[in-house]
């Protein structure tokens, strides 16, 4: 079995992941109140949230900075916060993909 063979589940993975940050951007609402306050699918973004930490958990484990960026910065269903999310699993996988993470 190649090492390419080896990581398709997670580099399938990650690809889903950030397709779901694209998904759930693709919600973004803003309220037409007095100040706007821009959100998306809250439906989306906490499986956005819950998928994304368990993926890097697994992956890295706790203490690597990415999973504790992800947990510190992915915390509400806004696009802010979606993006950001998105931007660490773009590193994530730049990671996968350059072999230094198996």
């Amino acid at each position: 079995m190649t090492m390419s063979t080896e990581n398709k589940p997670i580099k399938d993975r990650i690809n889903y992941l950030i397709e779901l940050a694209n998904r759930t951007l693709a919600t973004k609402e803003t309220d037409a109140g007095t100040v706007p306050r821009h959100r998306v699918n809250s439906e989306l973004f906490y499986e956005l949230r819950s998928s994304g930490l368990s993926f890097i958990l697994k992956l890295v484990g706790e203490k690597h900075p990415f999973y504790k960026e992800f947990d510190q910065n992915v915390l509400r269903a806004t696009p802010y916060d979606v993006e950001r999310g998105r931007g660490i699993l773009k590193s994530v996988k730049s990671e996968i993909d350059s072999g230094f993470i198996e």
